[in-house]
């Protein structure tokens, strides 16, 4: 979808009905920068239906009442502020499409190829939604040719459908002909064919940079920290022999590792940690966020502790991860103890026993020297190597 000509620019919010709750999806310029899961979907819509209320406009107005406060929950969790085009996919709203469309198939143009998208107005989802409404689901399932079972959901999906498109003041929804998981079994096997493990690269760190813009982190420093973090990684990579997605969680760890200070800037290591627990980021798993929240946790006063509760509940091989990226993020974010990114083109490499950053100027990073000095230890706990700047060895040629 991000490569269709109206969906490359602009914020876009994606999202699919399913049985239990809705996914959603926010895409700005093509890129995916943002997910939430609400726990609203047909299941709960065809309750409300089935309520009390024996007034059918009562009980079209609990759907929309349920459909605005998932679009407030969503408008929180977030970055939006204009919404150029609102995009589901999913059986109800290709069922829609393709009631509505004139040749009966969404997007259909003759003898060109099918359209990714088709658009379908409020209006109209609402007049569908209102003939449906009228039959028994074994009347609406031989009228439209879909099993009863599923046509019980089609009536209170258009309801949310339309009441969707007034919320975002889009002007029409569009359809997709595909649905969620087509996009990740794409998305997998791509980088599958490419030897990689990590299938969704571009779009967590985008998630990650917009989670940080949420919490007011300063990104400048976060980006920076994430650069120099990945050029430690690659360097030490015969040492710890971790592989792409633990240097994905190192870096979204890097750029999010700040974010407690929205909260207070005394412990905010600790702060950030919480925040992280409780948010979600495209792409990663419960346990990837326990890590990443865990690296963030201990990125500055004391490492890791087997007393420390969250820690200690982590499986083992995940808690020698976060041992080895928080080692790895400490040093990085020393290099960047200003937040001025005056460690620049800096060069890292294994000598001996030292891990070597040679960076113009050296002599004249006093405070990153000191923080370095600080916050080595783990580091050279977890990996048998002293961090140590230098001046790179041909300045003095």
């Amino acid at each position: 979808l991000g490569g269709h000509p109206e969906l490359g620019t602009g914020d876009s919010l994606l999202f699919e009905l399913g049985g239990g709750a809705t996914e959603w999806a926010l895409m700005r310029n093509g890129e995916v920068i943002g997910s939430v899961t609400h726990d609203f979907g047909t299941v709960r819509m065809r309750e409300l239906l089935r309520s009390g209320e024996s007034d059918r406009r009562a009980r079209t107005r609990l759907i929309q009442h349920n459909v605005r406060d998932m679009m407030n929950a969503v408008r929180r969790a977030l970055p939006f502020q204009k919404i150029t085009h609102l995009i589901a996919v999913g059986g109800e709203a290709r069922f829609a499409a393709r009631a509505l469309s004139k040749d009966g198939a969404p997007g259909n143009g003759g003898g060109a190829a099918p359209d990714p998208v088709a658009a379908v107005a409020a209006k109209d989802l609402r007049k569908l939604a209102d003939q449906i409404l009228t039959m028994t689901p074994d009347e609406a399932g031989a009228a439209y040719g879909v099993p009863a079972n599923e046509a019980e959901s089609i009536a209170p999906a258009l309801l949310a459908y339309a009441e969707l498109i007034r919320l975002s003041q889009a002007e029409a929804l569009l359809v997709a002909r595909v649905n969620m998981r087509d996009g990740l079994v794409l998305q997998m096997a791509q980088s599958i064919r490419g030897g990689s493990s990590v299938f969704f690269p571009e779009q967590t760190i985008a998630a990650a940079l917009s989670l940080a813009r949420k919490y007011q982190a300063d990104e400048l420093h976060g980006v920076h920290t994430a650069a120099l973090a990945r050029q430690i990684f690659e360097a030490t990579r015969s040492q710890h022999r971790m592989g792409d997605r633990e240097r994905l969680l190192l870096e979204v760890a890097s750029i999010v590792h700040d974010i407690g200070g929205f909260v207070a800037a005394r412990g905010h290591h600790r702060h950030a940690y919480y925040l992280l627990t409780h948010s979600e980021i495209f792409g990663l798993s419960l346990m990837d966020m326990e890590i990443v929240a865990n690296v963030a946790r201990y990125h500055r006063r004391a490492g890791p502790q087997s007393d420390h509760p969250a820690y200690a509940a982590l499986p083992r091989a995940s808690r020698v991860t976060v041992n080895r990226l928080s080692a790895i993020l400490r040093v990085a974010d020393a290099l960047d103890k200003g937040h001025n990114q005056r460690v620049r083109n800096a060069k890292v490499v294994v000598s001996g026993d030292e891990l070597r950053i040679e960076a113009e100027g050296a002599e004249d990073l006093a405070l990153e020297r000191l923080a370095l000095d600080q916050k080595a230890g783990l580091f050279e706990e977890v990996f048998g190597l002293r961090p140590v700047m230098a001046e790179p060895a041909s300045s003095g040629a």
